[in-house]
């Protein structure tokens, strides 16, 4: 199943999931409510359909998970695998530390707000 093809509250919560998590489950009870989390759990009982996992890669562009990371961790990322969410624009630092209460990325560099 596809992202799009879910309840526009589900696409929320999967998406509001991964600006933290690398990954996301998407699972439907007997009673017809989505339960978004970030593991999976195992000891379902038989009336839990599995939808679909989702990762933030899927979902997200890498400047926006850059982005995400910023504005969920009050850090610059810094990734050493390949393919990462390494931020390589100037890094504020005091701004960083400042009492900003959002983060975007303007021109590859992030800007406090």
């Amino acid at each position: 199943m596809q992202l799009n093809d879910l309840p526009l509250s589900v696409q929320e919560d999967v998406r509001s999931v991964l600006m933290a998590y690398s990954t996301v489950y998407v699972t439907l009870k007997a009673d017809g409510k989505y339960n978004v989390t970030a593991a999976l759990v195992l000891h379902n009982g038989p009336y839990d359909q599995y939808i679909g996992e989702f990762t933030c890669k899927e979902v997200f562009t890498l400047e926006e998970r850059i982005v995400n990371y910023v504005n969920e961790f009050r850090d610059f990322p810094v990734s050493y695998k390949k393919g990462g969410t390494n931020y390589t624009g100037t890094k504020d630092w005091a701004a960083l530390q400042s009492g900003w209460t959002k983060a975007e990325m303007i021109d590859g560099t992030i800007i406090f707000h």
